[in-house]
């Protein structure tokens, strides 16, 4: 019984979160023509609230995860991120986007070739040499695509690398 009721619990809330997200409103706008982040809600996975982690990890770019590698995410948003040459980061934006990434100076940042990424990444990025370069993450979502196309918006993702 106690189960049942967990379930139901978890069923109810899901609902709830879900009409919720429906309701997309711009997240700090500060006027027109301003960039606008939407940040995904993840799903109600059958665990309870206490144990769901969110769909996109956020890490401070200058702290390390468990295996070293920095993450850039779009929490990193409108950010300046300090690196030393010879660093890199994991840029990680998310899934359910088609993502252009634009490097200002590819001299001083560029993307690491031939190095396979997990889902919802978009690529390690190298420190070549010192600078200051702008990096800009236009996402598109990938419904767009789809007959009819949806009317999800897109994400634009902007901050600043400073290499020394």
């Amino acid at each position: 019984m106690n189960k049942n009721l967990s379930i139901l619990t978890v069923i109810t809330l899901g609902a709830f979160l879900m009409s919720a997200c429906a309701q997309t409103m711009p997240a700090a706008a500060s006027g027109p023509g301003q960039p606008v982040v939407v940040t995904a809600v993840p799903a109600v996975s059958g665990k309870p609230l206490s144990e769901m982690t969110p769909e996109t990890p956020t890490a401070s770019p200058n702290d390390s995860s468990n295996t070293g590698q920095k993450t850039v995410t779009r929490d990193d948003n409108g950010k300046t991120i300090s690196m030393v040459v010879g660093e890199n980061f994991l840029l990680k934006l998310g899934a359910g986007y088609t993502w252009e990434i634009t490097v200002s100076d590819q001299n001083v940042l560029s993307r690491a070739k031939n190095i396979a990424v997990i889902e919802g990444a978009q690529g390690v990025y190298n420190a070549l040499q010192a600078g200051t370069v702008t990096v800009s993450a236009a996402g598109d979502p990938l419904c767009r695509k789809s007959k009819p196309a949806c009317g999800m918006p897109s994400v634009q993702v902007d901050f600043t690398v400073t290499v020394k």
